[in-house]
């Protein structure tokens, strides 16, 4: 099993684009998997993701999709979910979005 996470960014003030995280002792991911969610009747609404290495502990959104974010969003309950994952077959030069399939994983948190 892999350490779980706590965010420190943000905290609850504005978003201001960076949102990062520490992680326990242990084992380190191979990918994390960051997605900015908004709960809707009919599920979650992906507003933004992205997908960095397992060592990463901070990404900066670009400032237009902080913007939007803002303009778009104002007001709204927003989510931000970080899938981190072990994957035994995982190679960077070979990566595809098959690798964020739960049942290629080895451990995940």
């Amino acid at each position: 099993m892999l350490p779980v996470l706590e965010f420190t960014q943000p905290q609850m003030s504005i978003f201001n684009g960076t949102l990062s995280w520490a992680v326990a002792p242990g084992p380190v991911p191979q990918l994390h998997s960051v997605e900015i969610l908004k709960p809707t009747p009919f599920g979650q609404q992906t507003l933004w993701s992205v997908v960095l290495p397992g060592d990463e502990t901070q990404v900066v959104l670009p400032p237009p999709a902080v913007q939007q974010l803002r303009d778009e969003q104002a007001g709204e309950s927003l989510f931000v979910v970080v899938y981190s994952s072990l994957s035994p077959k995982f190679a960077y030069n070979q990566w595809t979005y098959d690798t964020l399939n739960g049942m290629s994983w080895s451990a995940f948190t």
